[in-house]
């Protein structure tokens, strides 16, 4: 089984590799999105060592240019086990995400309510499919809009009317999201693999400010990710991961590989400390440093900048936090073990 694993893990890093493109999405991203994972992957709820999950991420990015884009994301999600079944579990899982970007401060407000179901294909191998239904919100601030029209030939003056009439400077819309994720797991506790895919905007929601304005549908977002560990030794593990998503005309490849080790394993007291270098293609290197105690989670990271960007940025990507609390329930005799994923 160990070789197996072993084997399908590096074919996954090769994979991955060999992925190459530029960045950017019009959806919202994350460099440690594998510290996001509803945003990732709706099939990744529920898929985790654990009953219940609490998840928040936040990102400041490009605050030097200044054009800043700030995201945050609050999650939970749990595992919802039939009683003495061993053919698999549900999940459930709430995600809310804000993001605003640029001086017009387009914004975005999304919450979405995800369902999982997790068919347990023996001990080592685990399939998930996954659903995600929402509601957004888009807007802009007008009030900071500036044109042409507020140039009076000689100087620019922002009393001036703007000369562009909005019929509405926010919309609702409904979103649609699915996945797949199948999970390979070793028998050491520690080596797994999570390979999948994500669908979003399944419907293709109108993003329009006019009334009058062309048919616009937010374009569908597909991406593929690895999420990998293996057990090197008693106390240290590889981690590697990596992300291809495309949406219209924009695409994004990142690529992580990195340590983690572990400082103290006695129970009640365990503490890790995982050391990860990421790279997004075209665009940036994310050096990243985690902390692990007990089923705590903090992350860590910076983007450094080397896109053509750079003569903005002055290579100021911006920094990402990541945060994440599991709480184990302990189950009573007869019942369904606590969680068969780790």
């Amino acid at each position: 089984m160990r070789q197996i694993y072993i084997s399908s893990f590096l074919w996954c890093v090769l994979i991955l590799l060999c992925l190459s493109t530029s960045v950017r999405g019009q959806d919202l991203h994350y460099s440690q999105f594998y510290h996001s994972p509803l945003n990732l992957n709706p099939a990744l709820t529920g898929v985790f060592n654990g009953d219940v999950r609490f998840m928040g991420n936040f990102r400041d990015q490009w605050r030097s240019v200044p054009v800043p884009y700030t995201t945050f994301t609050g999650a939970f999600d749990m595992k919802v086990n039939p009683r003495n079944s061993e053919k698999g579990f549900w999940g459930f899982g709430i995600n809310f995400n804000y993001d605003e970007a640029g001086f017009v401060k387009l914004s975005l407000i999304n919450l979405g309510i995800s369902g999982s179901y997790t068919a347990i294909l023996n001990q080592n191998n685990f399939l998930t499919a996954g659903l995600q239904l929402g509601g957004a919100q888009r807007a802009i601030n007008d009030a900071s809009i500036t044109t042409g029209n507020q140039f009076t030939g000689l100087q620019f003056d922002p009393t001036l009317p703007i000369g562009e009439n909005f019929d509405q400077v926010n919309f609702l819309y409904f979103d649609v999201s699915a996945g797949l994720n199948y999970r390979l797991q070793g028998n050491d506790g520690r080596s797994k693999l999570d390979l999948g895919g994500g669908y979003f905007h399944i419907n293709r929601p109108q993003q329009r400010f006019l009334d009058e304005a062309q048919d616009n549908p937010l374009p569908s977002r597909f991406s593929f990710h690895g999420l990998g560990a293996l057990k090197l030794t008693n106390g240290l593990d590889l981690i590697a991961h990596g992300l291809y998503q495309f949406q219209g005309p924009n695409n994004e490849t990142v690529l992580g590989l990195g340590g983690k080790i572990y400082v103290n394993q006695r129970r009640g007291k365990e503490l890790a400390v995982a050391l990860i270098a990421n790279w997004r293609v075209d665009d940036a290197i994310i050096p990243a440093l985690e902390f692990h105690y007990k089923t705590w989670h903090v992350g860590l990271s910076y983007d450094i900048n080397y896109s053509d960007f750079v003569q903005a940025t002055n290579r100021r990507g911006g920094p990402e936090l990541s945060l994440s609390y599991r709480i184990l329930r302990v189950k009573p005799l007869g019942t369904f073990k606590t969680c068969p994923i780790y």
